[in-house]
């Protein structure tokens, strides 16, 4: 999962890369620039074939598929639409000591400002809800220990999911965002948008590429809130 999330948070510093440069270039007026900038993101992936010594070869790099002929910039975004799967499987347990715990005390936001389930205070608030156990006499023999041991590894087991669908999740939602920023550094100045040949063309087939990513299951309301703003500003 660690990899997915890095996977993810890549590309939408690449998409962030694209509004920034796009922005700065414009603003100063070097238009051969912005033109070989625009080439290289709408054009075909089998169709660029640059010194690997250069900056832009080797950001896309990864993305390149010889066998298909896609506008680059497309290949970027649907990568994030990768499936994925956690590798953690929750042994599920019928609770009996933990029926009422509400762990929304637990949640914080890290430091990337995704809401998460903390550790540090899950542990302190199982450690509690165990003392509390303890004194009220409801673990009295083995098992009842048992029983609260395979409790307490679900619950931790559970939490670990979950962070890990959140992280993935606002990850995404992060790039999502980026996606949404650079149709407007693109269309902001209109002679930029003459630059490139078939450009105001490929503009358009990326803006209409979100609609499948919109029907991903698991995609957050903002996400989608985030794909169709693209869709419908910029269509």
């Amino acid at each position: 999962m660690r990899d997915m999330k890095g996977f993810v948070r890549l590309r939408s510093w690449l998409l962030d890369l694209v509004s920034l440069d796009l922005h700065v270039l414009t603003d100063k007026g070097v238009k051969q620039r912005v033109k070989d900038f625009l080439d290289l993101l709408f054009g075909a992936t089998d169709l660029y074939h640059e010194s690997e010594n250069d900056w832009e070869h080797d950001i896309f790099w990864p993305l390149n598929n010889v066998s298909q002929s896609r506008i680059r910039l497309i290949e970027l975004f649907q990568s994030l639409e990768s499936e994925w799967y956690d590798s953690i499987t929750v042994t599920l347990v019928d609770l009996q000591f933990y029926t009422t715990l509400n762990l929304q005390s637990c949640v914080r936001v890290d430091e990337n400002g995704c809401e998460i389930v903390d550790h540090t205070g899950l542990f302190e608030f199982l450690s509690n809800a165990h003392r509390t156990l303890l004194r009220q006499s409801q673990i009295a023999n083995t098992s009842h220990n048992t029983q609260l041991d395979a409790e307490t590894r679900c619950t931790l087991e559970s939490c670990v999911v979950e962070n890990n669908l959140r992280e993935v999740l606002f990850a995404l939602n992060v790039s999502y965002e980026s996606w949404n920023d650079w149709p407007t550094s693109y269309s902001r100045n209109p002679s930029v948008v003459l630059l490139t040949t078939g450009a105001k063309t490929s503009f358009t087939i990326c803006c209409t590429s979100s609609p499948p990513a919109i029907r991903i299951t698991v995609l957050p309301e903002s996400s989608a809130i985030l794909l169709f703003e693209v869709l419908f500003t910029h269509y």
